[in-house]
C-alpha cells in the first residue's frame, strides 16, 4: 500500500483548466477509488475534495477534472486515496501549482520551490509567537484550552493559535453520579443505564482544542491573560461561523525551557462561586418571596427580560461586558417604568447636572435606583450601598462610562487617544481597580442592580399575589 503513488498533471495550471488526476500501484483487489486532492495557500493550510477515479488496469486509474476557481496562488496535490471505503494517507506527494503570481517554469525543482515559498510564507503567519520574547524576565510557555460544545471537524490556524476538534467525548460519569445522588434524596426508582447513558450524553458535547504552542510572557498568569484574551475573541467568532458558542472547561499550561518542560499547571475553567455561602431567608431563600417573584415575571415579559440580561452579566467573565449587560438591564427597565421628561432630583435636594430630566440615560437610571431603593420606606444609607463611589449619582455616571466605552468601542481600553478624548474618559478611568484588587466599582453595581430587580419583583408581585 505505501507504494501508491497520486500525482495532478500538468505541473502549472489555472483556474478553470482541465487538469488529470493518475493514482498508480493500486492494489488488484481494488474495486472503487477515488483521490482526494488538497490545496494550501498563504492563508488556508488545507483544503480537501474527493474525485472519484475510472480503474484501467495495470494498478492505474485516472480522471480528468477542472480545476475549482482560486482566490490565491495555491499548491495542489493528491493527499490520499479512497481504496473502496478505506482512506490511506500517500506518503509521498508530487505537487501542482496553481495560478501562479509570478513566471514559473514547470520543471520539478522549481514547482518544488515555489511549494517551499508556499510554505515559508504560511509559517511567517501562523508560526508568531504571542507576547514578546524579546522582553527582559520573558519565559516560554505553551498553553492549550479544552472547550466542550463546539465541534469543529477541520484544523485552522491563526497567528500563534492553533484549533482542531478531537474524537474524545465527556462520558457524563459526574452528571450521573449527581443524578443518582437527587434521585436517592427525592426517594425516586429511576436510573441511569450504560452505555446508553455515556453515548448520549457524548453525542450532545464534541470537544475542541484551543493550542497556543509558543507563549512569551514575565508571568504564567499573563501568559494565561494573554491566551484568555485570544480564546474568547476566537470563540466569539465560531459562535457565528459554527452556530455554538463552546465553553472552556480546563486549560492546561506548561512552562518550558531549552525545550523541556519545566513547570505546568491547570485550570479549571467554570465560573467560581460568587453567591451566598449562607442559607436562610436573609440570604435569598425566603419561600413566600420566591412566590411573589415566579408570579411577577410570569406577568411581566420586560421585567423577566431585564432578570435575563442581569443573569447574563453575572456569567460572563469579561467586566466591561458585564457594566454592559447590567446597564442595560438597568435602563430597560428604567424606559418602561419611568416618563420621560419629568426633572430629576438627587438624593440631597439638587436638581440633576445641569437640568438634564428623565429623556437621558444616566438621570433615568437615578431615578429608578433612587425610587426603588433609596425613597422607600425603609431607609438605606447611600454611601455605604454605592461604595467606592460618594453618592448614587456619582456612581450612576461612573457606570455609565464604562457602558459608553463598551457600547462605542468594544471596552474600555486606558490610554486609548479616541477614548481620552470622550467626556466619559476620566470617570471610567477612576472605576479601573488596580491588579490584583477587587474590582468594587463593579460589585457595588452589581448589588444595586439585583436590589432594584428585587424591589421591582416584589413590588409587581405584591399586586398580583393574594
Amino acid at each position: 500500500m505505501s507504494n501508491i503513488r497520486g500525482r495532478l498533471w500538468p505541473q502549472v495550471v489555472h483556474s478553470g483548466q482541465k487538469a488529470t488526476i493518475r493514482v498508480e500501484n493500486l492494489p488488484a483487489s481494488a474495486r472503487q477509488v477515488a483521490a482526494v486532492i488538497s490545496g494550501t495557500d498563504n492563508l488556508e493550510t488545507s483544503w480537501r475534495m474527493d474525485c472519484p477515479l475510472e480503474l484501467v488496469g495495470n494498478g492505474s486509474a485516472y480522471a480528468q477534472i477542472e480545476i475549482p476557481r482560486q482566490t490565491r496562488e495555491t499548491a495542489l496535490f493528491v493527499s490520499s486515496v479512497w481504496l473502496d471505503s478505506e482512506r490511506l494517507d500517500l506518503p509521498n506527494i508530487s505537487v501542482c501549482i496553481c495560478d501562479p503570481i509570478r513566471p514559473l517554469g514547470r520543471s520539478d525543482p522549481e514547482v518544488v520551490a515555489r511549494y517551499a515559498d508556499i510554505q515559508k510564507s504560511q509559517y511567517e503567519r501562523y508560526g508568531v509567537p504571542l507576547g514578546d520574547p524579546t522582553v527582559p524576565g520573558s519565559s516560554h510557555y505553551r498553553i492549550a484550552c479544552i472547550v466542550q460544545g463546539l465541534l469543529l471537524t477541520t484544523q485552522m490556524r491563526l497567528p500563534g493559535i492553533r484549533v482542531f476538534g478531537i474524537e474524545a467525548r465527556p462520558s457524563g460519569a459526574d452528571a450521573e453520579q449527581l443524578v443518582n445522588s437527587a434521585i436517592a434524596q427525592l426517594g425516586w426508582s429511576a436510573q441511569p443505564l450504560q452505555p446508553g447513558w455515556a453515548e448520549a450524553f457524548g453525542r450532545h458535547q464534541p470537544v475542541s482544542v484551543f493550542a497556543f504552542e509558543n507563549v512569551f510572557a514575565e508571568s504564567i498568569e499573563l501568559a494565561m491573560q494573554i491566551c484568555t484574551e485570544a480564546r474568547d475573541n476566537l470563540l466569539s467568532i465560531l459562535s457565528v461561523n459554527r452556530g455554538a458558542s463552546g465553553r472552556p472547561v480546563v486549560t492546561c499550561v506548561e512552562q518550558l525551557q531549552d525545550g523541556e518542560t519545566i513547570a505546568s499547571k491547570f485550570r479549571f475553567e467554570q465560573s467560581t462561586y460568587r453567591g451566598n455561602l449562607i442559607g436562610g431567608i436573609l440570604a435569598g431563600e425566603n419561600q413566600s418571596q420566591l412566590v411573589l417573584q415566579q408570579t411577577a415575571l410570569n406577568h411581566d415579559p420586560l421585567l423577566k427580560l431585564c432578570l435575563d440580561l442581569f443573569r447574563e452579566a453575572q456569567a460572563d467573565p469579561s467586566p466591561d461586558a458585564r457594566y454592559f449587560r447590567l446597564w442595560s438591564a438597568l435602563e430597560t427597565l428604567a424606559i418602561g417604568r419611568i416618563e420621560a421628561g419629568r426633572p430629576v432630583t438627587r438624593l440631597d435636594g439638587t436638581p440633576w447636572p445641569g437640568n438634564l430630566d428623565s429623556s437621558k440615560a444616566a438621570p433615568r437610571v437615578y431615578q429608578l435606583i433612587a425610587g426603588r431603593l433609596f425613597r422607600s420606606t425603609m431607609p438605606i444609607d447611600e454611601q455605604s450601598m454605592v461604595h467606592p463611589a460618594p453618592d448614587l449619582a456619582s456612581a450612576v455616571t461612573h457606570w455609565y462610562a464604562r457602558r459608553n466605552a463598551t457600547a462605542h468601542y468594544g471596552r474600555f481600553m486606558v490610554g486609548d487617544p479616541d477614548q481620552m478624548a470622550r467626556n466619559w474618559y476620566r470617570k471610567a478611568l477612576a472605576t479601573v481597580a488596580p491588579q490584583g484588587d477587587p474590582d468594587e466599582w463593579l460589585m457595588a453595581f452589581e448589588r444595586i442592580c439585583a436590589d432594584v430587580l428585587r424591589a421591582e419583583m416584589y413590588r409587581v408581585g405584591t399586586l398580583l399575589v393574594p
